[in-house]
């Protein structure tokens, strides 16, 4: 929301810079006594601007300029949801193209929800021209009109095509979060599959690496058991060497003693 505070000067230099601005969204410039060039210069950015959604002028003194303009612009700006030009003498210098060419508008602008011209001074072919172009209109639902030339029976049929322009827009809104609805039950079906799908190629993985550590457990306590019988084994050869050893050396031992003995018999003899 932005509230510039300008003047007929000011006003061409905030055109321009809003000509190319994509941060503004709202923008009140209501009650500032700009005169209807001025108006001219704001509305004519719409042509290119594409981020104001709201735009509200009421209050000044807008007129025939401010109304081609803004009419030319919001045929081609399908941004722009909200126009406020209410308490200006719109009609004042007697020529309807300013009416009509936001008539024009009104009959091919897809974005505009809610518009007020309350206490606009339209005269009786302004307001006839407004109507026409009204009934056409399948977007607006809101349409501030009081305070102007209208019959009743324009009031009547114009509430009525806002009422219906209302349940076609409900309808359409009910429809949309539908399909939304929809699609996010899908999309959390999907997230679900995907979730319960990576969680099972996790338990799997995790399967599988557990069978490869047991794998390897396995393998390492049967080397770990060569092992231990290739130094039983080695132990037990060492010990029989050793035995044998022993056992070579005392038949040695008593071979070598049986010989002395002979031979102090001989010497005896």
């Amino acid at each position: 929301y932005c509230r510039f505070y300008v003047n007929a000067i000011t006003a061409r230099s905030l055109a321009k810079a809003l000509w190319d601005n994509n941060n503004i969204v709202s923008l009140d410039l209501s009650h500032m006594n700009l005169s209807d060039l001025s108006g001219a210069y704001i509305c004519r950015s719409l042509r290119n601007n594409r981020s104001i959604s709201k735009l509200e002028l009421g209050g000044n003194c807008l007129g025939l300029k401010t109304c081609k303009s803004l009419g030319d612009s919001l045929e081609t700006n399908h941004v722009v949801k909200y126009v406020s030009i209410e308490s200006n003498s719109l009609t004042i210098d007697k020529d309807p193209s300013g009416i009509n060419a936001l008539s024009r508008m009104l009959t091919v602008n897809k974005s505009l929800v809610h518009m007020s011209i309350w206490r606009c001074n339209i005269d009786q072919g302004g307001c006839q021209s407004i109507h026409e172009a009204i009934m056409k209109n399948d977007t607006v639902i809101c349409f501030d009109m009081g305070y102007n030339e209208w019959t009743q029976k324009q009031i009547r049929q114009i509430s009525d095509k806002l009422q219906e322009n209302r349940r076609v827009r409900e309808t359409k809104i009910r429809a949309e979060n539908q399909i939304i609805q929809k699609q996010n039950e899908r999309e959390k079906i999907q997230k679900d599959i995907n979730e319960k799908r990576a969680k099972d190629e996790a338990n799997l993985k995790w399967i599988e690496d557990q069978k490869l550590e047991r794998a390897e457990a396995r393998r390492d306590q049967m080397e770990k058991e060569e092992l231990r019988r290739v130094e039983e084994e080695r132990r037990r050869r060492e010990e029989e060497e050793r035995e044998r050893e022993l056992r070579e050396a005392e038949a040695a031992k008593k071979k070598k003693k049986g010989k002395k003995g002979k031979k102090g018999k001989k010497k005896g003899k």
